[in-house]
């Protein structure tokens, strides 16, 4: 069994007729009009209760259909028009109740529109109301509500179904909202994280210290700088991206200049030449010193 919401207009009738009042083959309620149908139908288009004040009611599936044993409070629920309530759901031979009921109503099934009216027999003295639930073929109802109880009956009908509309739709925005309050929140936080990866990946493209200067250390041993002259002109060179536009093209030729010259320097370093030369980079506009050790 578990519980699920139906729609009370997809649900039929298993029986071919139902009593107006509960309990109705004691001597009791015959006279009680507070146990009979019609006050219960009052007192939820009054909405002084609903389907979760009573007992919950019991349905199974079977040819394609929804079908529930507890007939009288089905006919309360389909009359006042309360769309969507919560049911218990059995399998059919799970409950032998289902399988009695539904033989009882087989034989007058075609008349009640399979299932979706039902007898009604009246046996209180209170009016009962005209319903489209009710199959008239298969009732015998003596007193009805006069035609203007019946009028006010139907426009608290009307007012019970306006209301329900206006709590689903008011229910359907709130959530509409929260979905695209929490949607916002996630792209914000997807935002704030791609910026923070950004913000990491340019931190560590900034030249190490020793790249700038062309400072290298060759096979363990101390670094070997370049002369002074060669230095600055290497420092003006990778200044060039901090110098602002109208000053670049300036800049830059002069480096050119200098990169035009072939430094070349005999430095005597254990007795070993090394010859010092220096290239442009084209990618921060810097020069790179490499130092090579001949064979």
């Amino acid at each position: 069994m578990t519980t699920e919401l139906l729609d009370v207009a997809n649900i039929r009738f298993t029986q071919e007729h139902i009593y107006d009042s509960f309990n109705a083959n004691c001597a009791k309620a015959v006279d009680n009009a507070g146990a009979s149908t019609v006050a219960l139908i009052e007192q939820i288009l009054r909405s002084e209760k609903t389907p979760l004040d009573l007992p919950l009611i019991r349905v199974a599936a079977k040819h394609g259909a929804y079908w529930s044993v507890d007939n009288r409070r089905l006919f309360v629920y389909k009359h006042c028009r309360l769309g969507r309530i919560p049911v218990q759901v059995f399998d059919w031979k799970e409950n032998r109740e289902f399988e009695l009921k539904w033989k009882n109503g087989l034989a007058t099934r075609t008349k009640a529109g399979k299932g979706q009216r039902i007898g009604i027999l009246q046996r209180t003295k209170v009016p009962f109301p005209q319903s489209p639930v009710m199959e008239p073929s298969l009732s015998e109802v003596h007193r009805f509500l006069d035609e203007a109880a019946q009028t006010r009956h139907e426009a608290m009908i009307v007012e019970l179904s306006r209301k329900r509309d206006e709590e689903a739709a008011s229910a359907e925005r709130e959530s509409r909202s929260a979905n695209e309050q929490a949607l916002g929140n996630l792209l914000s936080s997807s935002t704030s994280l791609r910026l923070g990866k950004r913000k990491k990946r340019k931190r560590c493209s900034t030249p190490l210290v020793g790249e700038e200067h062309g400072e290298h250390d060759i096979s363990g041993q101390a670094s070997l700088s370049v002369p002074v002259e060669e230095h600055r002109a290497v420092e003006a060179t990778s200044n060039l991206a901090k110098t602002p536009k109208r000053k670049v093209k300036t800049r830059r030729l002069q480096a050119e200049q200098v990169a035009e010259v072939s430094l070349q320097q005999k430095i005597s370093s254990n007795g070993t030449t090394l010859t010092v030369t220096m290239e442009e980079d084209s990618d921060n506009e810097a020069f790179e010193v490499q130092l090579f050790a001949p064979a």
